[in-house]
């Protein structure tokens, strides 16, 4: 019995032929019907050229020998001749044909073995959320070529998709799933050839972060906290960090904090969810809050200013605005509580020296909690005006020989910018560009008036002060002794006068110590020759003599003389006038030596008087004479301790011009002394003036040129 037979006919006749195909499944069994024509006795049933059987007269016989390996029956009834083969198999497919007597007239059927279409494999797919999906599924035609194709999805069982290509647009989480591919074709016989495949679609998509609630302003300063909740995505490996619009701030993990917070950290700080799909792309999500800093305005820098005395003066208060932006501005001094500006302008018309100050700019704002926002702004205002000078320690100053004076100008503004000059006397040349002079060691050339002059951009200013200079008191000079029996007479000089007042007061010594004389101190502050007595000596004794001079800054002692008193047996009247005659025994012979040795230089040859003046005065040129710094005479001649008496070399001396600063007058007068003696003619001038005479009597132990110019003070 037949599995299935499929009876295909076809009447239609075209010139030539009739053709057509039967698809048939391996196994199954089937007749190919051809139709006969009844005016042609033989008709052929042929495959692939080779007749399998035939008909003649009704009747169907198979064609020995020609029957192929294969079971099958020739039929013929009602017009149709068949062919019928069972268990189909691949190799019966063919080409079978009906031969129509020798006119060659042929029906074809194409015998075709059925077969399914053939799906290519597909791959799985991992789409990202809110892209296209689009998964093509390529397959091989069957047999039948006629395909249908079509996609399921396994968790939807409504979802069909025609096509051989599966699109989903804009693809959500939610379709992640198991898609199959069906490609169809139908058999002759009605039963229907397909084939399948799958692919799993795992949608991709980010972790999901939880909206975040915006916070309140927080003041600057303060500490700052933010959690970040998400969902996880898929895959659902998640990195969370966070960053902030304007830069590349960035910070891992779920909690943002922010630390001592500055206003310039307020911005939007976003939370982002990172995942990353099996491409390499990433998946993010993010959510953003605002962070908002309250903060004060800010004041800029402002310069110190020096305005003039007298000129309006205008200072700009600059600032940057705070949060919240609303902002007052005032201005405050630091020695004034009572003063007040508002506005961005400092105004002060007509300044004076007494608004030099610190001035501040407030800038201030009000936080919501009431809280103020302050940012200030210090700068100096220093008026400029003409110096009012000052010196110290005082206009008059006056200083000893050696003393350190610092003399300083000063204003009693400290910080009033001023320059200064100093000149001494008239003279236009400057001695100090600072505002003090310093004597380290003051001496006579520094006496004078000093004027301190300081200036700056507005005027300038000047004062003066004068230093007088003054030594201790000078030094006795040309001192002479005479001793009697219990008295010694004492003769001194001083050359010039001391600009202070002086005294000097008789000192001697037998032993050790110096006691002062019985008649106490004399006023020597003017020039001359001063004489003084010490009584109740004891006789052959040895005593040492000098001259104390003092005055109010300090005190001067002569050099020491020593003489040794008579022995005496005399009375007390006869002790004075044997000491009266003694002195002036004394002074007679002096003057006899010193009349002798001048009329014998005077009897030398010019040649020999000249060169000996000149061996002196060049010794005597290069020897150092300590003189104090008030003599008025040139002492030069007194700087040897050789004896020099003659009056050629006073002479030539004079002739000269050494004189120092002795007047015309002066000089007259000393001419005159010399011509005096010259002659020999001093009785009157000896008598008139006994201290005089003592001196001349003792005149050896100095030279002669200073006798002649302790003479000039008589």
């Amino acid at each position: 019995m037949l599995k299935s037979i499929a009876v295909i006919f076809f009447s239609i006749i075209c010139v030539g032929c009739l053709s057509t195909t039967v698809y048939v499944e391996i196994g199954d069994d089937i007749c190919l019907n051809f139709s006969t024509i009844a005016e042609i006795s033989v008709q052929y049933i042929v495959r692939n050229e080779t007749a399998l059987c035939y008909r003649v007269s009704g009747n169907v016989y198979v064609i020995p020998n020609e029957r192929p390996n294969r079971t099958f029956n020739c039929n013929g009834s009602n017009g149709l001749m068949s062919i019928c083969i069972t268990d189909i198999q691949e190799e019966d497919a063919g080409l079978f044909s009906l031969r129509v007597g020798v006119s060659d007239y042929r029906e074809n059927v194409t015998l075709s073995i059925a077969a399914p279409p053939n799906i290519f494999y597909l791959r799985d797919v991992t789409p990202v959320e809110n892209t296209d999906l689009i998964v093509p599924c390529e397959y091989t035609p069957g047999r039948p070529p006629d395909t249908i194709i079509y996609w399921t999805r396994s968790r939807d069982a409504n979802f069909k998709q025609a096509g051989k290509v599966l699109r989903i647009t804009n693809i959500q989480r939610g379709m992640s799933d198991i898609f199959t591919c069906t490609a169809e074709n139908i058999y002759s016989s009605g039963k229907k050839g397909s084939d399948q495949q799958s692919v799993d679609v795992n949608v991709l998509y980010p972790p999901h972060v939880l909206p975040m609630v915006n916070l309140s302003p927080v003041e600057e300063g303060s500490n700052v906290e933010v959690d970040c909740h998400t969902t996880l995505g898929n895959p659902p490996n998640t990195v969370l960090f966070w960053t902030r619009s304007r830069d590349s701030f960035r910070v891992n993990g779920t909690t943002l904090t922010l630390t001592n917070i500055h206003h310039e950290s307020a911005d939007n700080y976003s939370c982002t969810a990172e995942n990353t799909y099996p491409s390499g792309a990433k998946g993010r999500h993010s959510q953003t809050v605002n962070i908002q800093v309250l903060y004060p305005p800010y004041s800029e820098p402002i310069k110190d200013m020096f305005p003039v005395e007298g000129t309006d003066l205008t200072a700009v208060c600059k600032f940057i605005h705070g949060n919240p932006i609303q902002t007052a501005v005032y201005w405050t001094r630091s020695q004034s509580d009572n003063f007040r500006q508002n506005g961005t302008i400092l105004t002060l018309p007509g300044i004076q020296r007494k608004a030099s100050d610190i001035y501040t700019c407030t800038v201030e704002n009000i936080y919501p909690s009431g809280y103020k926002g302050k940012h200030s702004q210090s700068f100096r205002i220093k008026v400029q005006y003409v110096p009012d000078l000052h010196i110290s320690p005082e206009k008059l100053i006056t200083a000893i020989v050696g003393q350190t004076v610092i003399m300083r100008c000063y204003v009693e503004d400290p910080e009033l910018t001023l320059s200064y000059t100093w000149r001494k006397d008239r003279n236009s040349s400057v001695i100090s560009a600072t505002s003090f002079i310093v004597f380290e060691w003051i001496d006579k050339s520094d006496e004078g008036n000093y004027t301190c002059s300081a200036s700056n951009r507005v005027g300038n200013a000047s004062i003066s002060a004068s230093i007088a200079v003054q030594l201790p008191p000078l030094e006795p000079t040309q001192l002479m002794v005479v001793c009697g029996d219990i008295y010694a007479d004492i003769v001194w000089t001083f050359t010039s006068a001391s600009p202070i007042n002086q005294s000097s007061l008789l000192q001697y010594a037998p032993k050790s110590s110096f006691a002062n004389c019985s008649q106490g101190s004399q006023d020597t502050t003017n020039p001359g020759l001063f004489a003084s007595r010490a009584e109740n000596l004891e006789p052959s004794t040895a005593y040492e003599f000098r001259i104390l001079t003092t005055n109010k800054h300090g005190s001067t002692y002569s050099r020491k003389l020593f003489c040794m008193t008579r022995s005496g047996f005399s009375t007390k009247s006869e002790e004075i006038l044997g000491g009266t005659l003694g002195a002036f025994l004394a002074l007679a012979i002096v003057i006899v030596i010193i009349l002798i040795v001048i009329l014998m230089r005077r009897k030398l040859p010019d040649e020999q008087k000249e060169q000996t003046f000149r061996d002196t005065y060049e010794m005597n040129t290069v020897q150092k004479i300590e003189e104090h710094f008030y003599q008025g005479t040139d002492n030069i001649c007194t700087g040897s301790k050789e004896v020099r008496e003659s009056a050629d070399y006073c002479e030539g001396h004079l002739r000269q011009g050494n004189t120092g600063t002795q007047t015309q007058e002066k000089r007259k007068k000393e001419k005159y002394i010399y011509s005096f003696l010259r002659k020999k003619d001093k009785s009157n001038f000896v008598e008139n003036n006994h201290n005089i005479y003592v001196l001349y009597m003792n005149c050896v132990e100095f030279n002669f040129c200073t006798c002649i110019q302790l003479f000039t003070f008589c």
